[in-house]
């Protein structure tokens, strides 16, 4: 069995101002590679002993190959392909070319040889998270300050107030990027930032509005509810 694949000749990733990716300016030692390509050989060495010769050889699935912080930016050198037997829901959130991943951002912190999940990173270009807006909310309109890096929540909005106050959700499913928690103990009057990922430049005015001329509150869609809408 051949080895991962490993991408050649990355594209260089350019930073964007008030996005909280980095990426190195000489990108990762040769050290850091070569322990990358290890771990990625050593899991298609252990997946080889173990898999009976009769079995057909499982389909290939993007891992990274080095130890990856939240914020930063995989690079194509960060990434390797190997084979691994998959149930269908784990299959559906895995990704099997690494063209698809090059330029991610990551969302919260990988290991090396971990398979890459759609939950852990955020993919430009999709039309799912184009628009990022960040919010200053008081800790009771943002899910008790209990926000998760990765899951998606609903923005509502409210203008005026009493029986006459009108809520609507301005921005369904709303990516959370990063969160900011309070310095401060979690009392009444801390606040908690988050940078929310949005579809569309509507659903970015109708957020920002509200927050201008009343109130954002941040609620949890029920399981299962994501991508139903």
């Amino acid at each position: 069995m051949s080895p991962p694949r490993l991408a050649n000749d990355a594209a260089p990733t350019t930073s964007t101002r008030g996005h909280r990716f980095s990426t190195a300016a000489n990108g990762p030692s040769k050290r850091a590679l070569l322990g990358g390509l290890l771990v990625a050989v050593a899991f298609v060495a252990a997946f080889a002993v173990t898999r009976p010769q009769d079995v057909p050889p499982p389909p290939d699935w993007v891992i990274v190959t080095r130890d990856v912080g939240p914020g930063e930016r995989l690079e194509a050198a960060d990434l390797a392909l190997a084979p691994a037997a998959l149930d269908p829901a784990q299959a559906s959130a895995a990704f099997p070319a690494i063209e698809e991943v090059a330029g991610a951002g990551v969302l919260g912190p990988l290991r090396a040889g971990e398979l890459l999940q759609r939950g852990s990173i955020r993919v430009d270009g999709t039309g799912s998270t184009t628009h990022d807006v960040a919010l200053a909310l008081p800790v009771e309109r943002a899910l008790a300050g209990r926000l998760q890096l990765g899951e998606r929540v609903d923005v509502l909005t409210t203008a005026g107030s009493g029986p006459t106050a009108e809520t609507e959700v301005a921005a369904p499913e709303a990516l959370v990027l990063t969160i900011d928690q309070p310095t401060d103990d979690m009392g009444p009057a801390a606040t908690v930032t988050v940078t929310l990922g949005l579809r569309s430049a509507e659903e970015s005015l109708a957020v920002v509005h509200g927050a201008a001329t009343g109130v954002v509150t941040l609620t949890r869609p029920p399981a299962g509810a994501a991508g139903t809408s």
